[in-house]
């Protein structure tokens, strides 16, 4: 291993931030750690993002993925599938609408 670096992100999280960071509103509500220092919930927040209805777990965690680059470019990627997905069972629908 040449160079490690640790980044949140991902599709979901990457778009989220750029609406909210070009004046869109823009929410998160998939479960999320109940701890107030959790990583991803504060970068969520400091974007901008709202997350008043993302469900919290203290098991809860995201999806994580190392990416592996050759010296020819080539991408590997390799992710855990352990994180809650969905929303909570109580969530209203009126909130995507």
């Amino acid at each position: 291993v040449l160079q490690s670096a640790r980044a949140f992100g991902g599709n979901v999280a990457t778009a989220l931030a750029a609406v909210a960071r070009l004046g869109g509103s823009a929410g998160f509500v998939g479960w999320l750690g109940s701890a107030a220092d959790d990583a991803v919930l504060c970068d969520l927040v400091a974007s901008g993002v709202e997350t008043a209805f993302a469900p919290r777990h203290p098991h809860a965690r995201p999806v994580r993925s190392r990416i592996t680059v050759g010296s020819d470019g080539e991408r590997f990627i390799a992710y855990d599938d352990e994180a809650m997905l969905g929303t909570a069972p109580d969530f209203p629908d009126e909130v995507l609408s």
